[in-house]
């Protein structure tokens, strides 16, 4: 078992920037711990009587908790031993943010909110950081008691405020200033220089495996198999296409190759995705470097979660192309370092989501639900808009097709505790902007043109810190307010499941993953 094992009952702040690169707790039940958010979402989206009102209030840059006396306004308060993994905005501005911890009078932290973004107080720029106009703050901020944020006029516009809540009985060192021990830098400097120069290289360290080649025939496959226990903790593949990165050939290549695996002799696929969208590349060899997930630089495609297994595994590649592909590939083992009654397993499922059959919860579009215990880990989404129709001009954002709020229902929760302020801020980024961007936990990887403009999008996001604990069931969903007709989704959800869990699924056949876009020309 690991000497330092992430799940406990006391935690150092060391321990919580080390779950920022650690992959393996990931695996582990029982931890009954809850991540959450506050955001600005529109406070007209409410749940009462047993009914869901004006769930599609789209007015989203404002919302907050109350407001005080002094103009100021409570924007998030959380209880209980917990900490929180990430702030985002779209509008940060001058006016102060305040953070107050276990009930102490003065603020542990108080400065512009806009500084929260741009290292002039936490001086980690891979942690701190804007990039598609969306401000990233991944600095952990830890609480024994709790924890307040006030936030002054002139703050600015929208928010988000990640943050998970620890069982009763744990204890939490809190944040008690900024000016970090000696420790506290060390650990924080290393998570930031591993996101400057690591990703794409496997953060539990373990080596990558030799890789073997391989021509695969038009409808052949490659399978390989490991007996006993162990984990996964790299599958790597070299894929021969064309030189243009994004070409017909590449995005159609990736498309019909298609990856599974199935854990301890499970009859139904734990993993069943395109290998490009497996790897969080959508369209082709797009430019996607997160920390778990993507393409080097020499087209090396990458997966590093952990994989656990207990009774073997086994691993299949497929063409269901019309010509022989060359691949390589390259698959790492590691021990089992998870007691065997608390692994959990990993899942990767292609999915086109639906509509909710709630029709007071329109325009919820689920990518992911699953019953039992459970742990949501990452999502891809590649997207296609093949056509110019705006909505009712009276919609904020009625051209944009992400405008819709991420909604997460955590075991049968009525009022999800995940409620977003729009698609493009769920991923990290802001303002429909179309520009290629990638970061360790979140990227948009490619686009077409400016940002209403017709084709193919692709954007992904990891959780590791912020990663979602469930012990009945969940729901994820995007809010989509336009039709099948006008754009088309189509999801990679990553998860954890305990033995007995089991994932909503639709089968598809090779030749339909081609059919929800078009090649942009």
């Amino acid at each position: 078992m690991r000497k330092n094992n992430i799940i406990s009952k006391k935690y150092k702040y060391v321990d919580i920037v080390n779950r920022m690169l650690d992959t393996r707790w990931l695996a582990e039940s029982g931890s009954r711990e809850r991540s959450a958010e506050f955001t600005s979402y529109d406070r007209k989206s409410r749940h009462e009587d047993g009914k869901y009102i004006d769930w599609n209030a789209n007015g989203d840059g404002n919302g907050y908790i109350e407001k005080n006396d002094d103009g100021s306004v409570l924007i998030a308060e959380m209880k209980g031993p917990g900490y929180i993994s990430r702030i985002w905005s779209a509008d940060a501005q001058g006016g102060h943010v305040k953070i107050y911890i276990d009930g102490e009078e003065n603020p542990v932290i108080d400065l512009p909110f806009e500084d929260f973004f741009n290292c002039t107080l936490f001086n980690y720029g891979k942690l701190c950081y804007t990039t598609s106009k969306g401000k990233n703050c991944y600095v952990p901020i830890t609480y024994n008691k709790s924890c307040r944020i006030v936030a002054e006029e002139g703050w600015g516009r929208f928010y988000h405020v990640n943050y998970t809540t620890l069982p009763e009985d744990s204890e939490v060192e809190s944040l008690k200033s900024v000016d970090f021990t000696e420790d506290q830098a060390a650990a924080l400097a290393r998570v930031n220089e591993f996101f400057r120069n690591g990703t794409g290289t496997n953060p539990d360290g373990t080596p990558d495996a030799d890789f073997e080649k391989y021509t695969l025939a038009a409808g052949d496959s490659i399978t390989k198999s490991f007996d006993g226990k162990g984990a996964l903790s790299g599958i790597l593949v070299r894929v021969a296409g064309d030189k243009e990165s994004t070409s017909e050939n590449n995005v159609k290549l990736l498309k019909n190759l298609r990856i599974r695996a199935w854990w301890n002799g499970s009859e139904e696929a734990d993993v069943d995705s395109p290998l490009g969208d497996f790897f969080a590349c959508g369209y082709g060899f797009d430019r996607v470097k997160t920390l778990l997930l993507g393409a080097r630089e020499d087209r090396t495609l990458y997966n590093y979660y952990y994989m656990p297994y207990l009774h073997g595994a086994v691993l299949e590649i497929s063409n269901a192309g019309i010509r022989p592909v060359d691949l390589e590939l390259s698959v790492s083992i590691a021990p089992l370092e998870i007691d065997e009654e608390n692994v959990m397993y990993y899942n990767a499922l292609f999915y086109r989501g639906r509509y909710t059959d709630m029709a007071d919860r329109m325009p919820d579009y689920v990518f992911l639900n699953a019953m039992g215990e459970g742990r949501f880990v990452g999502v891809n989404l590649h997207l296609y808009k093949s056509s110019d129709y705006k909505m009712d001009k009276s919609i904020p954002g009625h051209n944009w097709w992400g405008e819709g709020d991420e909604k997460f229902f955590v075991d049968g929760e009525k009022f999800p505790s995940w409620f977003g302020t729009g698609t493009e801020d769920f991923f990290g980024y802001a303002w429909c902007d179309p520009t290629v961007f990638t970061a360790p936990y979140h990227g948009q990887s490619y686009t077409r043109g400016g940002t209403q403009l017709c084709g193919n999008r692709v954007v992904t996001r990891i959780f590791l810190a912020d990663s979602v604990g469930f012990e009945k069931s969940f729901e994820g969903c995007l809010e989509k307010y336009y039709s099948d007709e006008h754009v088309k989704y189509a999801f990679v959800s990553h998860v954890y499941l305990k033995n007995g869990a089991k994932l909503e699924k639709e089968a598809y056949s090779n030749n339909e993953y081609l059919d929800y876009f078009n090649i942009d020309k």
